[in-house]
């Protein structure tokens, strides 16, 4: 549904070593260096005097670009099992072009059952107090928690204030066992899915059911996405808990605006996931901003080729100024049902462009195979308007709407329960295809800006 982008630093491989290899680990006041190529060093002191607040700081002036090292502290887990854990702190970075980040990996036993970090939003070289903060549902059958600080390259990242505490508001969480989550979402899935049809739930069910007694949460979610990958839709996922965080609330990309001529101009319209708020009004706001400062602009390119998706509704706001107030297309259930169609609905806050023709100017949308799930639902929007071309190749083929389940322990399963139907009725489910086709991305603008110089000359 949609693509996270992720910093230099890859954590998963740090935690993964840190769980196997104890040999490059090296003590200091508590705190343990991993570092396989001996590259970092470790200093834990006073962060300043009359405080009981420590510094941890890691450092290096020789380390590679693919060289890394995390600061680590290990406390008990059986105060916070069950229960979500929020980990924060302030970091300082000096002379690090990759970024620090804050890390938090939870062990059962000698298995890694759960982790979490700050890698979606690193903080930036030569910057002072930053804060930073991630949070993590810890498994009922937990015994250890890790966390600390990681950085790559050399540099030199030092982390105040850290802390790691049990979210009161979220402590009745932990409550629910991992049958119940097998449960809900069994339930789920069998009555919403478009494609429930294809597992044979006689016999599934029982085997399910029996398997979430025993299993361990982490285990359980394995096994329910290895479920939704059955069904076929390849659109279909689940998010554990201890991941919804990270997930939803990453620091958005904003749509950009950019001379291809002096009368076109390029709208790129990037994924979006969050759902926060104020992350929904930046989105809209970019685009509208952009419109507001064009000028003289006649023609215009929508490029949808890197949307990989995820919450479709701040992009058709977005571009209500092309895309008007009527209905843009529908979801189509398993039964044929259509649903309340889709309209662009902007933050009431903002201030829409004023200029009326962009209602009936000529719009180039560019799509490929980059372009999927709600990706692929704005395009359909332009589906049935005037003066509209598409250009490039076929998209993903998500062109269906995942609908979201909340798990009993905080967890999140997106079903593909309809799909995607344009302001004319017809249905998609599949890829969307251009009105021509090209052989790659500079073909892909060439094409479109030549269609456009044709639709805006005299």
């Amino acid at each position: 549904m949609v693509s996270i982008a992720r910093s230099t630093i890859t954590l998963l491989s740090v935690l993964t070593a840190i769980s196997v290899c104890s040999a490059a680990y090296a003590d200091t006041d508590g705190w343990r260096k991993f570092d396989p190529a001996n590259s970092f060093t470790l200093h834990v002191a006073p962060a300043s005097s009359g405080t009981s607040d420590t510094a941890i700081t890691l450092e290096s002036t020789q380390a590679t670009a693919h060289q890394f090292a995390a600061a680590t502290h290990t406390i008990p887990a059986k105060d916070f099992q069950g229960k979500l854990t929020l980990l924060k702190g302030k970091i300082t970075t000096d002379s690090a072009a990759t970024g620090a980040i804050l890390w938090i990996s939870v062990k059962s036993g000698a298995k890694q059952v759960a982790f979490s970090n700050t890698e979606s939003n690193p903080v930036p070289e030569n910057s002072q107090n930053i804060p930073r903060e991630t949070t993590l549902f810890i498994p009922t059958d937990a015994t250890e928690i890790n966390y600390g600080l990681a950085l790559k390259g050399a540099g030199k990242a030092t982390v105040t204030a850290l802390s790691i505490n049990i979210q009161a508001q979220t402590q009745a969480i932990g409550a629910t066992s991992p049958l119940s989550v097998m449960q809900a979402a069994i339930t789920d899935i069998e009555t919403y899915s478009y494609n429930a049809d294809r597992i044979d739930w006689s016999t599934q069910k029982p085997e399910l059911l029996s398997f979430a007694q025993t299993a361990s949460q982490q285990d359980v979610y394995h096994k329910l996405q290895t479920v939704l990958k059955r069904l076929g839709d390849h659109h279909s996922f689940i998010i554990p808990p201890w991941k919804i965080t990270e997930f939803f609330n990453k620091p958005p990309i904003l749509p950009t605006l950019t001379a291809c001529s002096t009368d076109i101009q390029c709208i790129t319209l990037p994924s979006f996931s969050s759902d926060q708020a104020q992350s929904k009004s930046a989105y809209q706001k970019a685009v509208f901003d952009a419109l507001q400062s064009s000028g003289s602009t006649k023609g215009w390119i929508i490029d949808l080729r890197q949307n990989r998706g995820g919450n479709m509704w701040p992009m058709l706001a977005s571009l209500k100024p092309f895309l008007g107030d009527g209905i843009l297309g529908y979801f189509v259930n398993k039964k044929g049902e259509k649903s309340a169609g889709w309209k662009a609905q902007p933050d009431n806050a903002l201030s829409l462009p004023t200029d009326q023709s962009l209602l009936t100017a000529p719009v180039a949308v560019l799509i490929g195979s980059q372009t999927a799930s709600s990706g692929e639902a704005v395009a359909i929007a332009f589906k049935g308007r005037p003066n509209t071309r598409f250009f490039g190749t076929a998209t993903a083929g998500h062109a269906s709407a995942n609908r979201t389940f909340f798990l009993p322990d905080g967890g999140r399963m997106m079903l593909t329960a309809s799909i995607d139907a344009d302001r004319t009725g017809k249905l998609y489910g599949h890829d969307v295809i251009p009105d021509e086709a090209t052989q790659n991305d500079e073909a892909t603008l060439t094409a479109a800006t030549n269609w456009m110089k044709h639709q805006i000359s005299p």
